[in-house]
């Protein structure tokens, strides 16, 4: 029996994690899907086949447990095992560091790494964006303090953490 609220983990089918949270959310269930971004057009669950369900009482549990996709709730017992709101915050936490990195927002003049491709390593300064795909225009910093001017996706960049 669920009196209070709680966050509680719940198994997903395979690849569904997406549509079952979104279902839930339309039943009136507050859920929690962490989203590891991939890139910046690509994201994936951070725990694979795994959500986070806030359940107000007995009625949301009711209505969520049998929802399409569900396989299970995490249970201790025969009861529904409560996760610490303190456990779901440091989660949204991680997530969000970890996705800072893809912000595909990139400023002028704002000094980047490249991650990927053929400049994979090098340091470069972001110029400007060339079209709406993620195509952009990038200064490439040689070992002499040069800079030669690269078209690249903003796929192969990610921000420095400090300036040079």
């Amino acid at each position: 029996m669920i009196e209070v609220p709680n966050w509680y983990v719940y198994r997903t089918k395979p690849r569904v994690e997406l549509p079952v949270a979104t279902l839930l959310m339309t039943l009136g269930v507050d859920v929690y899907l962490p989203l590891l971004m991939k890139n910046s057009h690509k994201s994936e669950p951070f725990f694979p086949g795994y959500i986070f369900v806030n359940l107000k009482g007995d009625p949301d549990y009711i209505r969520s447990r049998s929802a399409p996709g569900v396989q299970y709730v995490l249970l201790k017992g025969a009861e529904p095992t409560p996760i610490d709101e303190l456990v779901v915050e440091g989660v949204r936490e991680r997530v969000n560091k970890l996705n800072r990195r893809f912000s595909p927002h990139f400023s002028p003049e704002e000094y980047v790494k490249v991650v990927s491709g053929p400049f994979e390593g090098l340091d470069a300064i972001y110029d400007r964006e060339l079209d709406s795909r993620g195509r952009c225009r990038v200064l490439l910093i040689n070992a002499f303090g040069g800079k030669v001017a690269a078209e690249l996706s903003t796929d192969e960049l990610q921000f420095l953490t400090k300036k040079k």
